[in-house]
C-alpha cells in the first residue's frame, strides 16, 4: 500500500511567498527600446526571424540591432 499523501499545509511549511508586480505596457505606451539580436548559426537565424515576427504582430516596442 502507498504511503498517504500529506496535505498541501504540510508541504509548504516554512516557505515565505514573494509577490513580484512587473509593469507591462500597453502597445505604443512605452518608448521603443533596443535590443541587440545575435542570430548565431544552425537554426538560430530561422528562430530569430521568428521572434522578430511575433514582436512584430504583438507591436512591442522593440527596435532590433543585429
Amino acid at each position: 500500500m502507498w504511503p498517504p499523501i500529506p496535505a498541501a499545509s504540510d508541504c509548504y511549511v516554512g516557505l515565505q511567498t514573494r509577490t513580484k508586480i512587473t509593469y507591462v505596457p500597453s502597445p505604443g505606451d512605452a518608448r521603443p527600446q533596443t535590443v541587440t539580436l545575435i542570430p548565431g548559426d544552425g537554426i538560430g537565424p530561422e528562430i530569430s526571424e521568428a521572434v522578430k515576427e511575433v514582436f512584430e504582430a504583438l507591436k512591442a516596442p522593440v527596435v532590433w540591432e543585429q
